[in-house]
Order: C-alpha cells, then structure tokens, then sequence
C-alpha cells in the first residue's frame, strides 16, 4: 500500500506537486496563525485576570451603553436589569478565542431574576484597547 501510493506520488504531475507544496505551505501558515491567537488569547485572559477588580471598577465608572457593543437587543426591562446588575459590579469578564482576527471579550453578567448569566459583548474599541494593554510588552 505505502508502496503504491510512493509511485503515485512519482507519477503526479510538477504542476500537481507544485499545487500539493502550496497547500501544505497554506496548512502550516494557517496553523502558526491559529497558534499565535491562542497566545493573543491567553495573555488576554491572564492580563483580565489578574486585574479583574481594577477593570471592573473602571467598568462602573463608564455608562454601561458605552461598554456594551450591542444594547439595542434588549427590552427596556431587560436594559434596566442589565443597568442594575452592572451597577452592582456582578460581572464577570470573559476571553474566547475568536475563529478569526483577535479573541473576543465579553461580560457575563448576573441578572437580578432567577439564576441567568446574560452574556453581553464588549464594545470593539474596549475589546481592542484591552487587547493591546494585555499584551504590551515594553
């Protein structure tokens, strides 16, 4: 079988083998990308993680429609449990590895009714300043 598919392999074509290269050139390239957002990722989650506090209170601070992404999905009842859980700093940060570009930070927040984590994404331009933030390295 091993053998078999050795003479195949000679019979291909340079165009073949050519096309064959490039698309385990793209394979690995793909990979290492992958690889460096899961380090994006995990330095973000670390950075988050140890000043979870800090940014929370930073959070409060701000007007919850300038730190959410998108707010005009919920209701008023729910905007105001929303307000409300924020305002009380019952919230947690949350990093996931996006599929592509950077990861994404989101805030799971623990609404006033019954046992409900409302999952609500950071606007783009925090999620990005606290992206480069985690990882500055100078």
């Amino acid at each position: 079988m091993v053998r078999e598919k050795a003479k195949e392999d000679r019979e291909r074509s340079a165009e073949e083998y050519a096309e064959s290269r490039e698309k385990v050139k793209e394979g690995v390239k793909d990979a290492k990308e992958r690889s460096k957002l899961s380090d994006v990722a995990a330095e973000v989650l670390f950075y988050i993680e140890m000043e979870e506090e800090e940014l929370k209170e930073k959070f409060q601070e701000e007007d919850l429609k300038d730190v959410v992404q998108d707010f005009g999905s919920y209701d008023s009842k729910q905007w105001g449990q929303l307000q409300q859980a924020f305002g009380e700093g019952r919230f947690d940060l949350q990093v996931e590895q996006a599929e592509e570009g950077h990861p994404t930070i989101s805030m799971n927040v623990e609404m006033p009714e019954g046992n409900v984590t409302e999952k609500v994404q950071l606007n783009q331009s925090l999620q990005e300043a606290l992206i480069m933030k985690a990882t500055d390295h100078g």
